[in-house]
């Protein structure tokens, strides 16, 4: 199968605060690793290497009946329950944490960041997902994965599990940063992505987030 590159974002919610970003090359290879500031050096740096598929690690939609997270906006979602239903199947499902898309969220001032970078994207004829590498980590490496997923112990178990899924890293330290890491993961699930190896939750109307396929940790 001929697979292009793919990228990976790691995004904050300001373009004061770094955001990590790495490019796996056709062969799944490292080729891009670093930490952008601005959106348009992000976009640049897609440019530069034309991704098939730009993973993002941010929520890439609002719950039904919400057309702004402003908490002077009227609108209100539909749901019973908070957040969107692919946090919730995620919750649910896999048993894991994840920040909730609401009005009160902690990571309220990202969110339109990256609907926002994901449309400018998409403008350039490149594909975008949204991802959760905490899940995919979860998907890839099972219930062995630490539970303080902030620990050097994790990011040790992380980097030491992905070296031979990902040419490259064989020289990065076991203490590698841990967006730099997600990352990582993010671009690692895109490529799984193309495979056609990966599952979705929730709806299209409020953006879907994918993972890995439990059986796919391969190289």
């Amino acid at each position: 199968m001929n697979i292009r590159n793919v990228m990976g974002i790691d995004l904050t919610a300001s373009e004061w605060k770094p955001t990590a970003c790495a490019v796996l090359d056709s062969d799944g290879a490292l080729a891009w690793l670093s930490k952008n500031t601005s959106d348009l050096s992000i976009i640049e740096l897609a440019e530069r290497y034309s991704p098939a598929v730009v993973a993002i690690d941010s929520p890439l939609g609002l719950p039904k009946g919400m057309r702004s997270l402003d908490e002077n906006h009227d609108c209100e979602s539909e749901r019973e329950f908070k957040g969107r239903k692919c946090e919730r199947d995620i919750r649910r499902r896999l048993g894991v944490s994840i920040f909730l898309t609401t009005k009160k969220s902690i990571i309220r001032d990202m969110i339109p960041r990256s609907i926002r970078l994901a449309e400018m994207i998409r403008g350039r004829g490149m594909e975008v997902i949204e991802v959760y590498p905490y899940a995919s980590k979860r998907a890839l490496f099972g219930d062995e994965l630490p539970k303080n997923k902030k620990s050097a112990e994790a990011r040790r178990y992380v980097v030491g599990r992905l070296k031979p899924l990902v040419s490259g890293l064989e020289s990065a330290p076991d203490n590698l940063d841990d967006d730099l890491i997600d990352a990582i993961v993010a671009a690692y699930t895109a490529r799984l992505y193309i495979q056609g190896d990966c599952v979705d939750f929730g709806i299209p109307e409020e953006g879907l987030i994918y993972t890995p396929k439990f059986d796919s940790a391969r190289g």
